[in-house]
């Protein structure tokens, strides 16, 4: 017998849908995807958001989500019993938001991966046995300052050596071990030299695919050895009001088991209605343009040196934003080494020394992040180069 799964992104209920999520309005919401999740044997999405209320939410840079936990009446009406939940906003509402967001997943009858109480519990794989196969899901996040540790709640931390451990240890008997990784830069499309090293030294270790998340926007694709990996799957089901037209496509992954164990992947395009609600899957020449797309993606994720060349160009355009964060505050560095030798680290002695709580939101963001680091450092040998060059 034939196994299927459906791999869908992020899920974000919105102002604009929440009442149709609490009211299991999944024809509207789904639209003519609905059919791929119901055929399913197995469904699972990313959650991008806690589910609690009536909490007050961390400081933090950025936007903070939170939806009813009555949201998963939809969700598990689809046929998606299982989410994963290690992303950057899984920690929006504190120890208190993942709590309930537990607490709500287990009330509805959601299976979880990703999320725990503390990092044992996070970083444990998901093992399923459907039709004689045993499917294992393993998700894990980069670090924006929602991750677990042995005495901390939170998400499964994109920690390389960790993951390899468990898919070789608490995946070995798997038939397919599938990699669910929240990172890479919102907005660019290409993967970051990391991320596709990430991706390989991963399958290395015996993953059969690895699903990359969280970038609000479609990237490409490539088979690497006996696995497959998709670097960006765009949105799901995210109606924000964002001025960016890729925000509003994505691609589910579908993985078909054959009886052999031999293992098939297929990515459906589809498109999200930016001014209602529904999912419209790609046909005709939408469809054809974007397989175009993707194609062009591909060549340039295959061809290292031409991948390298798209994400200096990246790392060169955003040189301004990056740098202006780093030293725009008058010596920030400066200030921050006289308030470590004061050994006065709060809020007061910052401000008097010029850096507002803010700014250090902004840096201990900066500086947390595996992919803004992959920036900055490349940026600053970038720099560092054209110095180099102009003494010559």
């Amino acid at each position: 017998m034939n196994t299927r799964i459906i791999v869908a992104s992020d899920i974000c209920p919105s102002m604009k849908d929440r009442e149709l999520f609490i009211g299991g309005n999944v024809d509207e919401l789904f639209g003519d995807s609905l059919h791929l999740f119901q055929s399913a044997d197995i469904a699972i999405a990313n959650l991008e958001t806690t589910l609690c209320e009536n909490i007050n939410p961390v400081k933090k840079i950025g936007f903070k989500f939170a939806a009813n936990p009555h949201c998963l009446n939809a969700i598990k009406k689809a046929n998606i019993k299982y989410l994963s939940l290690a992303n950057n906003h899984i920690k929006d509402y504190g120890k208190e938001g993942i709590i309930s967001t537990l607490k709500a997943c287990s009330e509805y009858g959601i299976e979880t991966v990703g999320l725990g109480k503390n990092i044992l519990e996070a970083s444990k794989p998901m093992i399923l046995n459907i039709n004689h196969k045993t499917i294992g899901i393993l998700s894990a996040a980069e670090n924006e300052d929602e991750l677990a540790s042995d005495y901390e709640p939170g998400a499964n931390s994109l920690d390389c050596f960790r993951i390899s451990k468990t898919i070789y240890n608490d995946m070995e008997t798997c038939d397919v071990k599938i990699i669910i990784l929240h990172g890479g830069r919102e907005f660019f499309r290409y993967p970051s030299p990391r991320m596709k090293n990430i991706s390989k030294n991963l399958i290395d270790s015996g993953a059969s695919c690895i699903l990359w998340q969280h970038s609000h926007c479609t990237s490409g694709t490539e088979y690497y050895k006996d696995g497959f990996i998709s670097y960006g799957q765009g949105n799901f089901i995210f109606n924000y009001d964002i001025k960016y037209n890729n925000f509003f496509r994505g691609y589910l992954v579908q993985i078909d088991i054959d009886f052999y164990n031999k293992t098939s992947y297929k990515i459906i395009p589809y498109d999200q209605h930016c001014n209602s609600n529904g999912i419209d899957l790609m046909k005709d020449e939408n469809l054809i343009k974007f397989n175009t797309e993707i194609e062009e993606l591909n060549s340039v994720i295959c061809d290292d040196a031409a991948l390298i060349e798209k994400w200096n160009n990246y790392c060169i355009k955003v040189c301004d934003n990056y740098l202006s964060e780093l030293f725009g505050y008058g010596k920030f560095f400066e200030r921050l080494n006289i308030v470590l030798d004061n050994k006065e680290l709060n809020k007061k002695l910052f401000c008097k020394y010029g850096a507002s709580e803010k700014e250090i939101l902004k840096f201990i963001s900066m500086i947390g992040s595996e992919t803004h680091r992959e920036i900055i450092l490349n940026i600053l040998h970038i720099y560092l180069d054209s110095i180099n060059i102009k003494e010559q």
